[in-house]
């Protein structure tokens, strides 16, 4: 009976593009999305959606280009009667402003603004935090970290080390293996199935019931939000305020005892030195060895103002500093007066920064429906895309799953490793080397790697 009734997939995977026809659906935010871009079926999503009440959760994980497809949805589908649900932890005034279709803030009305707070149009009615929490917060250089690092787990601390690039977050847990440190890591260049069994590992290790003791789990973005983890000690690398806000939370979630010594949140950020020095001469970011933050966070101006509000505190709490500190580093009219007084390369980094917002907006603008020609007048185009971001290519690959020896058939690999290789090319796979084209790769211990990158493939 059980095999009669019950499919041997889900519907939704099935079926994706009516997924929202479901009387209660869950998805990215990218389903969503859909509806408004000049895509096949578009219309369909669009009437499924405008049936239900939109929540979208982490409303502030958005780049200009997909504000622009979100901001659109909202307006229609408050339009139409429906009701929308935005939900955020560290929502600037900026994003704020053109999700409700008015002028940004002073940065001091913005800041003003009560935290944690329900807003419905201009009405905000202050919430009552539920708890407060003052987490001790130190710039130090890397070396320095790592040995507060190692006194942790020897303190029988878990600790949770995110670097901003793979292969920043690599190199660290080869360190901390050398040293004979429990580590593990995490990062999102595995294949689907390893992954899955990372995921469970690092939750069995620093989970709610999970096993805990002196280790140290070395991860990248990936365990920045998704994953319900509990560190005692947090060591990040440089990042922009509400980045650092989100990752302040995998600290001390669930009430439990903790080592001598952290029994508060504490947490450190790797001290980058002085940030005009990754600044090009045009004012482009551009990452260098052990510091390849700036290529995924290139508004520096960002991170520089959070550096700076750090290192004039020896705390962050919350949720009393988190309107103040998100504004500081994401206000555009507040980030261009300090890129004047900083001067130097500062102000072209304001410009390049913000000129590419507003090209980026600009794309996302002209991938939106129009919704008020004809159906016939449509103009569909199937490459619009909701992120602007490369994302992975899967490739069919022949290996062995270094985790626990499973065979592996499909490896998502970097857009950008393939950009200059041809779409037919095939796929060649020796052992666990893989090569398409001219592009060498090998997966074995720490993921999927560029070959030669690493001397413990040598």
């Amino acid at each position: 009976e059980r095999e009669l009734h019950e499919p041997s997939h889900s519907w939704a995977i099935g079926s994706p593009k009516r997924v929202m026809a479901a009387p209660i659906a869950v998805g990215t935010i990218d389903q969503a999305m859909l509806s408004h871009l000049r895509v096949r079926h578009a219309w369909m999503r669009a009437a499924f959606l405008m049936r239900s009440l939109l929540i979208i959760d982490e409303a502030h994980a958005s780049d200009p280009y997909m504000t622009e497809i979100i901001a659109s949805l909202v307006d229609r589908h408050v339009s139409l009667g429906g009701y929308v649900l935005l939900l955020s932890a560290t929502l600037g005034e900026a994003m704020r402003a053109r999700l409700l279709g008015r002028a940004p803030r002073p940065i001091e009305e913005a800041s003003a603004v009560p935290y944690p707070a329900a807003a419905a149009g201009a009405s905000v009615e202050a919430v009552e935090a539920s708890v407060r929490r003052h987490t001790a917060t130190e710039i130090l250089g890397h070396q320095e970290c790592s040995q507060r690092v190692l006194e942790a787990v020897q303190a029988g601390s878990a600790v949770l080390w995110i670097r901003s690039t793979v292969a920043d977050a690599i190199e660290d847990y080869q360190l901390f293996d050398q040293a004979d440190v429990p580590v593990m890591l995490h990062h999102s260049r595995w294949a689907d199935h390893d992954r899955r069994i990372l995921d469970t590992r690092v939750i069995a290790a620093i989970g709610k019931e999970g096993a805990r003791g002196g280790r140290v789990v070395v991860a990248t973005q990936t365990c920045e939000q998704s994953l319900d983890i509990d560190a005692d000690f947090l060591v990040t690398d440089a990042c922009p305020a509400d980045v650092l806000i989100q990752r302040l939370g995998r600290l001390h979630r669930h009430e439990r005892r903790r080592p001598a010594g952290f029994e508060a949140p504490r947490c450190l950020l790797i001290e980058p030195g002085e940030l005009s020095r990754f600044l090009d001469a045009d004012g482009r970011p551009r990452g260098s060895t052990g510091q390849g933050w700036p290529w995924v966070y290139r508004a520096l101006l960002s991170v520089q103002q959070t550096l700076e509000w750090v290192r004039n505190r020896d705390a962050i709490v919350a949720p009393d500093d988190c309107r103040e500190l998100v504004e500081r580093a994401t206000h555009p009219d507040h980030l261009r007066h300090v890129s004047e007084k900083l001067g130097g390369r500062w102000p072209l980094h304001w410009q390049e920064t913000y000129g590419q917002e507003a090209a980026q907006r600009a794309l996302g603008q002209a991938g939106l429906i129009d919704w008020s020609r004809p159906y016939v007048d449509a103009l569909v185009d199937e490459q619009h895309y909701t992120r602007l971001a490369e994302g992975p290519v899967t490739i069919e690959v022949d290996l062995i799953s270094p985790l626990d020896g499973s065979r592996i058939e499909r490896m998502p690999v970097p857009a950008s490793w393939l950009r200059r290789v041809p779409p037919d090319t095939p796929t060649v796979c020796e052992g666990q080397r893989i090569s398409v084209g001219n592009v060498n790769m090998i997966y074995g211990e720490v993921g999927l790697v560029r070959a030669g990158c690493l001397t413990t493939f040598a």
